[in-house]
């Protein structure tokens, strides 16, 4: 276990607050926070110097890069490769609306990664909310049959759970954090 110290500044780092539960031994045990705090962990350790590559504005220079994980709904395994592909294609044409580029995407049974060059015009949980509500319409409705064993629900559409994380990595070179996303495993069907 890491220490308290590293624990709290993760905590601190990722701002994730569960309103359900006062306790910080809840959210350590957390799955959703143990996936967030390896990812942290990863890149604060990978903290090097960098040539950084700026992006134009009609009034801004920038370099904003983020790393999201999208948890599937229950955290349950129901990211398959089809699925994975429809929401590569669907995740990218939400980026592209926003004048955002999404650099690199993978993901295993029940989380997504995505590394996304982000634009100023844009406001990050604006950004993350037009993500998951079109990708997860998309989804629930073209694999429809496939998710009605694992979400009965017909009055639910969300295909993710409400939390997110977001990562800004722009201390960690994006290489190393292309390859972190890169060597996900990927689902089994």
């Amino acid at each position: 276990m890491q220490s308290p110290v590293i624990v709290q500044y993760a905590i601190h780092l990722l701002g994730w607050i569960e309103s359900e539960s006062s306790s910080t031994q809840s959210h350590i045990s957390s799955p959703f926070y143990q996936l967030c705090f390896v990812v942290s962990y990863h890149c604060l350790e990978s903290v090097v110097n960098m040539k950084t590559k700026f992006r134009k504005a009609s009034h801004a220079v920038f370099s904003i890069h983020l790393h999201v994980i999208l948890v599937a709904k229950y955290r349950k395994d129901v990211i398959t490769q089809d699925i994975l592909s429809k929401l590569q294609e669907v995740l990218s044409r939400v980026c592209e609306k926003r004048k955002c580029m999404l650099l690199e995407f993978s993901g295993e049974e029940n989380h997504v990664h995505l590394l996304i060059d982000f634009h100023p015009d844009n406001n990050i949980s604006q950004l993350v909310g037009s993500l998951k509500s079109a990708s997860s319409r998309i989804i629930r409705k073209e694999f429809q049959d496939y998710l009605k064993s694992f979400y009965w629900k017909a009055k639910d559409p969300s295909f993710w759970t409400d939390a997110y994380s977001v990562v800004s990595v722009g201390g960690a070179p994006l290489e190393i954090v292309k390859e972190y996303i890169r060597a996900q495993e990927k689902p089994a069907h």
